[in-house]
């Protein structure tokens, strides 16, 4: 993104003192394409500016591709694209003084304070909604891309489930033979008696490396005889599971469990899951059998998918047709769900 801005600087018809306010601009916006805080404040001092000839250089810094580059909040980078987009009136007073409004949904609202009718605020709103809120999101950035290595393989083989650890991932510890040789050959007490505690500490290492990779196998096997209709299936949800049900398994306590699964990834048909995400709490069904948080979060998503946006569902309304599917759950439940899954309230998936 600084690049790019910088060739477009380079092209433009100013006098080379700002160019140079507008190089040292350049250089403090972030990648999110957002003008760095106070980096306006410090072009002032450093080039002597007043606060007017530091706007109006700023100014040439938002003209620039990509739009809304160089605003220094939401507000300025949405105003600052729909000024060049030359959208309406209702847009930009939108953006000025009800962005808190629209996060809310609240659309009745702003259309009764602005005096418009609600077809002039749905495409308002469609003006807004094409302007990039983060404008430098679509350049590279200077950090390596990271991606998750699965610690953990299963492979599907006709009915069976094949579970194996990813070797290469796993340090191959082994003992120098040169070490071997000094006991043998070197006389002296002193050098044998260190030598010899050195060789147990180094077995012991090995030997945690190796039991290490065994948890690691052990636990997976664990959770995927339990979790196995979710690998077979592919509607398959996942049953409730606890880490001290493996740990009680594997005779083991619950914190070597916890541990063998941090930060740890299981790659399978369905995609790469972290191993944490097998494990999750019960929730009672009418016919007292259990069934995990995930699937009944899953219900309540296909449940929201399915409700008529005009007239949203209440969380009230959502709980009872859980209970309707046999699900017994509190109102306050489906309400924690629904923010875990980043889904707002009824008023804020109401569409008009």
């Amino acid at each position: 993104l600084r690049e790019y801005l910088l060739f477009q600087i380079h092209l433009l018809p100013v006098c080379e003192k700002e160019k140079k306010i507008l190089t040292f601009l350049a250089e403090s916006t972030e990648e999110s394409g957002y003008l760095e805080t106070d980096a306006l404040e410090a072009a002032m001092e450093r080039y002597h500016l007043d606060m007017q000839r530091a706007e109006k250089i700023l100014g040439h810094l938002q003209k620039l591709d990509p739009p809304g580059v160089g605003a220094r909040d939401l507000k300025e980078c949405l105003k600052t694209q729909l000024m060049q987009k030359g959208a309406s009136v209702a847009a930009q007073n939108i953006v000025e003084d009800y962005l808190a409004d629209i996060a809310k949904n609240r659309i009745s609202y702003i259309a009764k304070k602005l005096h418009i009718s609600m077809e002039e605020m749905a495409d308002a709103l469609a003006e807004i909604r094409s302007c990039a809120p983060k404008p430098g999101s679509g350049f590279a950035n200077d950090r390596p891309v990271e991606y998750v290595v699965p610690d953990v393989f299963v492979e599907r083989r006709g009915g069976e489930l094949l579970v194996s650890v990813n070797s290469s991932l796993v340090p191959r510890l082994f003992i120098s033979p040169s070490y071997q040789q000094i006991l043998k050959e070197d006389p002296s007490k002193d050098t044998k008696e260190y030598v010899a505690q050195k060789l147990r500490q180094a077995e012991w290492a090995v030997q945690c490396v190796g039991r290490r990779e065994s948890t690691l196998l052990e636990t997976a096997k664990q959770i995927v005889a339990v979790q196995r209709e979710f690998f077979l299936s592919p509607n398959g949800a996942l049953k409730p599971l606890r880490m001290v049900d493996v740990a009680e398994k594997m005779q083991v306590h619950e914190s070597t469990i916890s541990r063998a699964v941090k930060d740890k990834y299981l790659q399978c048909d369905k995609g790469v899951f972290a191993l944490g995400d097998f494990f999750s709490k019960a929730v009672v069904t009418d016919g007292a059998q259990s069934v995990s948080a995930s699937s009944v979060q899953k219900q309540l998503a296909d449940i929201i998918d399915g409700e008529d946006k005009t007239h949203p569902l209440s969380d009230r309304e959502l709980t009872e047709k859980l209970v309707a599917q046999g699900v017994q759950i509190s109102r306050r439940t489906v309400a924690k769900y629904r923010e875990a899954m980043g889904i707002p309230g009824a008023s804020g998936r109401k569409q008009y």
